[in-house]
């Protein structure tokens, strides 16, 4: 049984899947046998939310990092017998955050630069690591050994910059030295682990095809090649594959590896079921402007795109946006319905929706971004106390941290902290402390109770040892003194949520000799903006909560969500449609696909084309009422913007 579900956006393919899946459970197929790889961890929770089971065993759905990641965890001795780099033969794999990832990836950087690598680039060591990070995720996504990445990248651009690659690769190959030798890993080495040692064992391999007779994969489009190599090696042992391929093309990072599943699984034998979205309006107008994106000739639009994007300023797009949100808004629109889509995450845009939101009584949720941990008040309670505490020489508390500390702790209003702020500003030395209360003054003006819980902590303070770990110091402060405050589940969660997350952190680093502070780390890496973990219960709640919504075009695609009303702002920002390439990234030139060569400006105008194309589609076909869409000519900054988005809507003829 070969089926191939094809289809455009908004056809119901995935239903269809759902549905056959359902059949073969119905059917007595056990259900442990069938293996479903769906394109992220939200869609896989949806995909098992909406499945009416009668009966079943276990349900083997996972996006396909979900699935490599329970393999290792499972077959972890085959990795160990196999890999001679591991040395530190721990009993399971350790798989990082991408905090501690990154923080690893960022000593290892700042290490080389100080030695005169990356001269030439003018950007942080933060920067530089996100990027280096990115490479050894898309070289693992393609089946590239990381060890080529610099050579693949010297093909990109008219510039030789041989020297660069060569040093950018000596910092991976220490990285990825480094967290293979303590069997720490993140999502890249992890896949290249999967694929380089337990899919080239026999035993796995054989344990894997007779364990899964079926195979089910969604939005097979945006499969990476990784993914699709390894449904190809399974697909000659399975009695059944079926494969939905949304027809409007890959997008973003994922265009790189358009067509490849085609070429490599799918063959005559398969039985094809074409499905259509019902609006066929929508998409004669988008192969229209796909077909005269490049010209200068105009296009007839449709009746549900209302454009207006030839402003002066952002502030005025701003400004449009939120008059539009209140005109649905007044006009009886559920905020379910209306969604905001930006380039980027915009502070002031945000805070008048959040505004508007919690003045008419209904939630407002950025999709494309947790909340920053510090966000939460106990635990920005915790990780003051913690700088307090040890007194770590790279940090100095300012005025404003140490005032906010004591209105949340204490229970000060803003006048009582900036009074105590100052008392203890004036009588510490280099840095903020908890001294002594010796003034009759200060204990006059602030209430007995505020004082009582000063001296608590400093009473607490000094019970504990210096050299304890950060994870258990934020228990006892936890234990101490927030236990019992006011909004008990939010600060349960908020407060446990961190000490996890530095046990895990801190743990893991322990495994590197060459980090000297790791409570240091967790700390800066928490000052620096690091995000929340979501729960299922936030997670259930970004898939199906009642809420307004902004985001970037990636993150409202991969939410799945389905508003009626979509409002596209400041879309002529380059960022819009990013780009998949920098100086040091190029996703096509590490793509297994690539031919070889120098990139070329016809390379890069395929690229610019087919995102653009394979954004827009889904943007346009998931939403069945209007579109307000808003540009302006300069930014914030007030520099020019224009893209091929802009290029290519301002040639499209308004709807009378």
């Amino acid at each position: 049984m070969k089926i191939l579900i094809q289809g455009d956006t908004k056809s119901g393919k995935t239903s269809l899947l759902k549905k056959k899946y359902i059949q073969m459970i119905d059917s007595n197929i056990d259900s442990s046998k069938i293996l479903v790889l769906i394109s992220n961890r939200m869609e896989a929770i949806r995909f098992k939310d909406d499945l009416i089971l009668e009966y079943s065993g276990e349900n083997r759905i996972y996006s396909y990092f979900g699935f490599v990641q329970h393999e290792l965890n499972k077959f972890w001795p085959i990795v160990l017998k196999k890999s001679k780099k591991i040395s530190k033969l721990n009993i399971v794999p350790t798989f990082m955050t991408f905090e501690a990832s990154q923080c690893l990836m960022g000593k290892t950087v700042e290490y080389y630069r100080k030695q005169g690598f990356l001269n030439e680039l003018n950007i942080s060591n933060e920067e530089v690591s996100k990027k280096l990070l990115s490479n050894i995720l898309e070289a693992s996504l393609n089946n590239l050994v990381y060890t080529k990445i610099g050579e693949r990248l010297k093909s990109f651009g008219e510039v030789q910059r041989d020297q660069l690659y060569d040093e950018m690769n000596i910092i991976i190959d220490k990285y990825m030295e480094k967290t293979l030798e303590n069997g720490t890993f993140d999502y890249g080495t992890s896949i290249y682990l999967y694929n380089n040692f337990l899919l080239e064992d026999e035993f796995y391999l054989n344990n894997l095809k007779s364990n899964t007779k079926y195979l089910l994969v969604d939005s097979a489009e945006i499969a990476p090649i990784a993914e699709v190599d390894f449904i190809n090696k399974l697909r000659k042992s399975l009695k059944g594959l079926i494969v939905a391929l949304n027809t409007d093309g890959s997008y973003g990072i994922h265009s790189y590896s358009k067509g490849y599943l085609e070429k490599t699984v799918i063959d005559s034998e398969y039985k094809k079921i074409t499905l259509k979205n019902e609006n066929t309006t929508s998409h004669d107008f988008l192969e229209r402007l796909e077909e005269k994106i490049y010209s200068f000739e105009a296009i007839d639009g449709i009746p549900n795109l209302h454009l207006d994007i030839e402003n002066e300023y952002k502030s005025i797009n701003n400004k449009k946006v939120i008059k539009r949100v209140l005109e649905l808004l007044d006009n009886l629109v559920s905020p379910v319905d209306i969604s905001v889509i930006v380039p980027q995450n915009d502070l002031v845009l945000e805070f008048a929706l959040e505004k508007i939101s919690r003045e008419r009584g209904f939630k407002y949720m950025n999709i494309g971004r947790n909340e920053r941990i510090l966000d939460n008040p106990y635990a920005y309670i915790l990780v003051i106390s913690s700088i307090l505490f040890y007194e770590f020489k790279e940090i100095n508390l300012n005025f404003d941290e140490i005032k906010v500390f004591f209105n949340l702790y204490l229970g000060l209003d803003s006048i009582r902290s900036a009074l105590l702020t100052n008392y203890i500003g004036s009588r510490s030395r280099d840095r903020y402390r908890l001294i002594e209360i010796d003034s009759q003054e200060i204990r006059q003006r602030i209430p007995q109770q505020n004082i009582d819980k000063y001296d608590k902590i400093r009473e607490v303070f000094s019970t504990i040892p210096k050299d304890i770990e950060l994870y258990d110091f934020f228990e006892i402060i936890y234990r101490e003194l927030i236990v019992g405050e006011k909004d008990l589940l939010k600060n349960i969660k908020g407060c446990r949520e961190l000490i996890d997350s530095s046990k895990k952190f801190i743990e893991t680093l322990h495994n590197f000799e060459n980090i000297k502070d790791i409570n240091y780390e967790f700390i800066k890496f928490l000052r620096d903006g690091a995000k929340a973990s979501e729960s299922l219960i936030e997670l259930d709640e970004r898939l199906n909560g009642e809420y307004l919504s902004i985001s970037t075009p990636y993150a409202y695609i991969n939410s799945g969500r389905n508003s009626k009303y979509q409002i596209w702002t400041d879309i002529r920002n380059k960022n819009f449609i990013p780009e998949t390439k920098n100086i040091l990234q190029n996703s096509w030139v590490l793509s297994k696909t690539w031919e070889g060569g120098r990139f070329s400006i016809e390379d890069q105008f395929y690229i610019e084309k087919t995102n653009t194309m394979g954004i827009l589609r889904r943007l346009v076909k998931s939403c069945p009422g209007d579109i307000y869409v808003y540009g302006s000519k300069y930014s914030s900054g007030s520099h020019d913007q224009d893209g091929l988005l802009y290029s290519g809507l301002k040639k499209i003829k308004e709807m009378k």
